[in-house]
């Protein structure tokens, strides 16, 4: 089956991203969930914003005795980043274990977290790491917990995660 017909766009910067989101756009990452969803009809987004072109969504870094993850940051670099093996290794194996090579060169963790599978690695491993999640709108900019994150199967706190960081 075919997804049906939506704009695309594929924004520069993230304040132009935001922009999108607020005016009811829908965030595309890496599509591994929202692509296969879209194509058996049970997704129709109008319009898809592609935030995997945004590098600044994109990174591993530590700052302030804590890791900072970009969501746009794929599986295969977090299963592959060694500072990740050597201060959160409990991540770098959780990415490690996801789909299949294909999957972990798309996936992103902003959008594997943002779609909130309960049978998705993620979200329990970043339960267990007290993670903290950074959701960022157009507007406004508020820090979560990966427990107050997670309200349901398929239900996330908010569905305009835009940035994710522990």
């Amino acid at each position: 089956m075919n997804a049906q017909k939506f704009e695309y766009t594929a924004p520069k910067t993230l304040d132009e991203a935001l922009h999108l989101l607020a005016a009811g756009a829908k965030p595309l990452a890496g599509g591994m969930s929202l692509i296969p969803m879209m194509k058996l009809r049970l997704a129709a987004p109008e319009h898809l914003v592609d935030l995997g072109k945004l590098r600044d969504l994109n990174y591993i870094r530590e700052a302030a005795g804590a890791l900072h993850i970009g969501a746009t940051t794929t599986h295969a670099e977090l299963e592959s980043s060694s500072i990740l093996r050597q201060k959160c290794p409990l991540l770098a194996e959780t990415a490690a274990a996801i789909g299949d090579v294909q999957v972990r060169n798309m996936g992103t963790i902003g959008g594997s977290v943002a779609h909130a599978d309960p049978s998705a690695d993620y979200p329990a491993a970043l339960q267990a790491l007290e993670a903290k999640l950074v959701l960022k709108g157009a507007k406004s900019e508020r820090t979560v917990t990966a427990a107050e994150f997670f309200v349901d199967a398929f239900t996330p706190r908010s569905n305009r995660m835009k940035l994710f960081a522990k």
